[in-house]
């Protein structure tokens, strides 16, 4: 997860290939996993490939041993021209720049013509083998990770700032109370004294 010149992007790289691609993303809302509050990323891409010609062998290794509907054997036994669009959906959950889950999910739709069909016909190839995402359990692991994270940082925080704070507190009520006292003291005093010195003017006699 990266912040390019659109925005935030999800850089991939396929299995086969040492190029990584960056892939625009836009939010998509808010979620949670395992408590943990995440943002919702999505994306979109649209490609045109595959072979221009087609044979009913090649659709069936495609659908895995299914003909899609519409075909049969003995009516339409191909080879086709095809027209190719897949189209592969990428979302991602994110918590800040961390990355908490992610995949990509494609369909394939091809325009088929020839092959002993009496016009176009689209048909549904479903996804590719390239698809891929981030595990349960990797998912699960890296919430944990980051709520762990914050736990500790805030344990820290209060350690390093707050704690720091309440000592300077208490430490700031001693001295005031210390003051307080001090000078309750010095008042008993002078108050003590004024008494003492009242009594002995009172006590003395005058002799003629």
């Amino acid at each position: 997860m990266t912040t390019g010149p659109h925005g935030r992007e999800l850089a991939v790289a396929p299995g086969d290939t040492s190029t990584v691609r960056s892939i625009p993303l836009v939010p998509a809302g808010d979620q949670t996993v395992d408590g943990l509050p995440v943002q919702e990323w999505q994306a979109s891409e649209i490609a045109a490939d595959g072979a221009p010609a087609v044979t009913l062998e090649q659709l069936l290794g495609m659908t895995g041993g299914r003909l899609p509907v519409g075909l049969a054997a003995a009516r339409t036994p191909g080879p086709f021209l095809g027209q190719w669009t897949t189209t592969t959906a990428y979302t991602v959950l994110t918590e800040g720049d961390s990355v908490v889950s992610a995949h990509a999910t494609s369909n394939r739709t091809a325009l088929l013509t020839g092959g002993g069909l009496s016009g176009a016909k689209t048909v549904s190839l479903g996804a590719l083998p390239t698809d891929w995402s981030t595990s349960d359990t990797e998912d699960h692991a890296t919430a944990a990770a980051i709520v762990a994270s914050h736990r500790n940082r805030g344990e820290s925080q209060l350690w390093r700032v707050w704690l720091p704070l309440v000592l300077a507190c208490f430490a700031l009520a001693g001295a005031i109370s210390a003051i307080i006292s001090m000078r309750s003291d010095a008042r008993a005093e002078q108050e003590r004294n004024a008494s003492d010195s009242e009594s002995h003017r009172q006590g003395k006699v005058a002799v003629s």
